[in-house]
């Protein structure tokens, strides 16, 4: 939203209004595709047996 606000200006200095919603639009199209691109997948770590096993030795205490 930020960048789209900044980039308002310019380009309804350059363009009429239609200009501007054509831009923003093919904006809006483009960002995503970047966004995607440059998202990097989240890698999951193994748990550790360890720490499995010493929860589930666990027990409650006794009255």
């Amino acid at each position: 939203m930020a960048l789209s606000a900044i980039i308002v200006s310019p380009i309804h200095a350059m363009f009429n209004w239609n200009g501007t919603w054509i831009a923003l639009a093919l904006f809006s199209v483009v960002m995503p595709v970047f966004i995607v691109l440059l998202i990097k997948p989240v890698t999951q770590y193994p748990q550790q047996k360890s720490s499995q096993t010493v929860a589930s030795q666990k027990v409650p205490p006794t009255p």
